[in-house]
């Protein structure tokens, strides 16, 4: 196979000599963009300059569903064209993300940098390993003035970023001036549609009762057909805490999610870390959610449907609930998602405080390198660059309008008075027409799902123009902003013994959970058994499990 390899490799660099100058290429045509204020990368000539040959680089990263192919994707181009080396890209669906890296990782077939998807627990168990490098030593001045900057300015950063011993596994870049981001998840309720029925928008368990069955019983979108709404719709398997979220917050609950299919299903109250799921109240919540699914006010195939299932029945309009990062992501026609609003947190009989869980630190994106990596302060080039304002204009919207021969769409960079905020920037986009808003069209051609690079955002001030962000904005801010709690900050470390042993323990209690959860609500098992199912949980080593949890909290305290 080397043999062959050689020889391949000879035919390119021989076409290589033949083909047309790198300089006609897309990317090369991107404009200069402007800077954040922070110091440029390095040169952008590779360190093999002057041989013949590029470096190359192989890449793995986790993908959407809504992602096109990364090979193909504007960034990409860029970034190849700009550092002088080359990408082998490998692209994993986060279906079969966890299966793949595992069994990369075993048999030695990783590459030689990831761009997100490995979990903190991946990054300490490989990184005390040696096999994703530690990257303190390259965090100076002169290897890597953007981070190393931006690092020194904002401490909480790179605290967050690091692991418990101190070592940095991951490169993640910051959102600290859009508060919107800070949401955990996002609830959306159809407002037209409970004015239609004649019932009020929810404020409290009750009336969010009243208006799902006036949705489910009434033609809550005046089609003439009282059967083809949906009240509540999610998907078990993809996203657990989904359908929960608005009712475990109406009870005081903010629970964190490490991603978007695991929560942890801690909080802390009064200083002390609570396991929420055998909270005396949790029996209270699934007797509720348990009422809804026999009336089938909650889609009954809630727990056997896929994401895709799901997200047709959202995309379709037919669904008045529905927890995601945006009202408009499977909806695109504005006349439609428009009807989509954010809900103020709900109250209980319990509790009276609204609150709506949120993240403590907001990071974007990760880079980790690996011992495969020949030249980590070549590659590192690339993630010092992402926390560059251009870095962040071209992963939003790729090039400015007409300045990539082959490439429609494009947008237009205004620069704002300091009235909007500092270095206030806008981006006015001219999307092509085969795509419905500039999100799928940036997932398709031009960078992957958002903060899959490192990207900054603490340097300047992002006004939106879109009329699908800026309805997210009014959803995000107007409803959930000033109720935000941090239940368990993400930014806890845990040590490698603390990592190893909280994986043995999820691996027994997380299903166990799971499945309990589902056949309280589908009825499956008698709520008259909760004392039976907390003792499952402490069977399981849950005492150890939330010491474990308390210790890290007082040691970040």
């Amino acid at each position: 196979m080397k043999k062959t390899l050689s020889v391949g490799m000879c035919l390119a660099l021989l076409l290589t000599a033949c083909a047309p100058s790198a300089s006609s290429s897309p990317a090369s045509q991107a404009p200069a963009q402007s800077g954040s204020g922070t110091q440029s990368a390095a040169p952008t000539q590779s360190s093999e300059a002057g041989t013949g040959e590029k470096k190359v680089y192989t890449l793995t990263g986790k993908t959407d569903s809504n992602d096109g192919p990364w090979k193909d994707m504007y960034l990409f181009e860029y970034v190849q064209e700009k550092f002088g080396f080359d990408l082998e890209i490998t692209e994993i669906p986060g279906s079969v993300w966890n299966e793949k890296i595992n069994i990369a990782f075993a048999t030695n077939e990783y590459p030689d940098f990831f761009l997100n998807g490995l979990t903190e627990t991946d990054r300490q168990t490989y990184g005390s390993q040696g096999i994703i490098l530690d990257l303190n030593s390259y965090i100076t001045p002169e290897i890597t003035p953007n981070i190393a900057g931006i690092y020194q300015k904002y401490p909480e950063l790179k605290a967050a970023t690091q692991s418990y011993d101190g070592h940095l596994y991951h490169i993640s870049g910051y959102d600290k001036t859009n508060i919107r981001e800070y949401a955990q998840t996002r609830f959306f309720i159809n407002k037209k549609w409970a004015e239609n029925l004649g019932v009020k928008v929810p404020t409290n368990l009750d009336e969010y009762y009243t208006y799902l069955k006036a949705v489910k019983d009434g033609d809550a979108d005046g089609d003439g057909n009282t059967d083809d709404e949906y009240p509540i719709s999610g998907s078990f398997e993809n996203d657990p805490s989904s359908i929960l979220t608005p009712v475990l917050a109406a009870y005081g609950y903010a629970l964190s999610f490490s991603t978007r299919t695991e929560t942890t299903y801690v909080d802390v109250k009064d200083g002390k870390v609570i396991y929420v799921p055998i909270e005396d109240n949790f029996k209270e919540i699934l007797a509720y959610m348990r009422r809804l699914y026999q009336e089938q006010l909650l889609d009954n195939e809630f727990f056997t449907q896929s994401k895709d299932q799901r997200d047709a029945k959202i995309a379709s309009g037919k669904v008045a609930a529905f927890c995601d990062n945006a009202q408009w992501l499977q909806m695109t026609d504005p006349a439609l998602y428009s009807q989509w609003d954010g809900l103020e947190p709900m109250t209980s009989d319990v509790n009276q405080t609204k609150v709506w869980p949120a993240h403590d630190v907001k990071m974007l994106g990760q880079f980790a390198i690996t011992d495969k990596c020949s030249d980590p302060v070549d590659l590192l080039r690339f993630a010092d660059w992402c926390f560059t304002q251009e870095a962040y204009l071209i992963h939003l919207g790729g090039y400015e309008v007409g300045t990539v021969p082959g490439r429609e769409g494009g947008y237009v960079l205004e620069h704002l008075d300091a009235s909007y905020g500092e270095n206030a920037i806008r981006m006015n986009f001219t999307v092509p027409a085969e795509y419905p808003n500039e999100s799928k069209w940036r997932e398709a051609t031009l960078s992957p799902g958002w903060a899959s690079i490192p990207v900054n955002r603490s340097e300047f001030t992002m006004v939106e123009s879109s009329e699908n962000e800026l309805a997210l904005n009014d959803a995000i801010n107007n409803n959930y902003t000033p109720y935000y709690k941090v239940g368990w900050p993400s930014s806890t470390k845990f040590s490698a013994e603390e990592i190893d042993e909280l994986s043995l323990i999820r691996a027994d209690l997380d299903p166990y959970l799971r499945q309990m959860v589902s056949k309280f609500i589908a009825g499956e098992e008698s709520l008259d058994n909760f004392d039976q199912f907390v003792q499952g949980c402490k069977d399981r080593k849950l005492d150890r499990y939330l010491e474990i949890y308390q210790t890290a909290y007082d040691r970040r305290k």
